[in-house]
């Protein structure tokens, strides 16, 4: 069972048409010619391809300006962990310290809090 996408035109003055009756027509044309690009759109935006390539590129190291920044790893169980660990500190009111991460960081990754030190911390979150 495909998707079915349908076209509502809540505001007919969005695209310089009238809101009167005998408007109907030129709306009805806006209509059919945006439905019939959705299909293209709704498969561009579907196109792998297209994704692989950023992600390829985010999983290489970088040169700016003459200094070096390291590959980001996403599919890294290590890197997956911090991100959660980021977007789960992000919203607490005071902040939160290294070794708040550090300590959720040897959780999710299986390790003890002092196998983490303070260096690899920030490394890994540089």
């Amino acid at each position: 069972m495909g998707a079915r996408t349908e076209m509502t035109i809540n505001n007919a003055r969005d695209f310089s048409i009238g809101k009167r009756l005998c408007n109907l027509p030129a709306l009805r044309k806006v209509g059919l010619q945006a439905n019939r690009r959705v299909p293209e759109v709704e498969r561009l935006s579907q196109d792998c391809a297209v994704g692989e390539e950023a992600m390829l590129k985010l999983n290489r190291p970088v040169e700016v300006s003459g200094q070096r920044a390291s590959a980001l790893r996403l599919t890294d169980l290590r890197v997956l962990a911090l991100w959660h660990l980021l977007v789960l500190f992000r919203l607490l009111p005071c902040g939160f310290a290294n070794g708040d991460l550090r300590a959720q960081l040897a959780v999710l990754t299986g390790q003890q809090p002092h196998q983490i030190t303070q260096g690899k911390m920030l490394r890994r979150a540089r």
